[in-house]
Formats: C-alpha cells, structure tokens, sequence
C-alpha cells in the first residue's frame, strides 16, 4: 500500500470537541491578558495621559503585589508603614 492510498482518519466528536476547548482558552488568554497589556504598552509609547493615569500605576500594582513580603514594603495592600510613629 502506498502512502497516497492510505485512508484518512476522520475526526471524532471528542477530538474536536477538545480542539474547540483549547481554541476557546487561547482566545481567553490572548483578550484577558496579553491584549490590556499590549494595549497598556502601546498608549505608554505614544504618550496617551491615560496611560500614567491608569493603565501603568494598575500594571505595577499587579506586577508588584505577588513580591511585597516586608510589611513596611510600599507595595503592600495596606501602603502603610507598620510598626513606625508619626512625629
């Protein structure tokens, strides 16, 4: 039998039922995550006020968060210096 003869096999519901699913998750991923981003990049290169406004300051909020471990640490949720005195 040669190569060309051989016979193709069809898809089954469950295949492309799984297809579908990861289509779905990297729309999802691509529209909710990469595209703000990119979106906030792009209005950061061409000076767009609201990107010091909103996009940047959230974007380091987030980016940030994850890494505030010291509770005087400025990222922290609170943003206050724990344990200090006001003079």
């Amino acid at each position: 039998m040669r190569l060309d003869e051989k016979v193709q096999e069809k898809p089954t519901p469950e295949g492309s039922s799984l297809l579908l699913h990861e289509a779905v998750l990297v729309l999802f991923f691509f529209f909710f995550f990469f595209y703000p981003i990119l979106c906030a990049f792009v209005a950061w290169k061409i000076g767009h006020p609201l990107a010091r406004v909103v996009f940047l300051p959230a974007l380091g909020r987030i980016v940030s968060q994850p890494f505030s471990i010291h509770p005087t640490d400025p990222g922290t949720r609170e943003g206050i210096n724990v344990g200090t005195t006001r003079e």
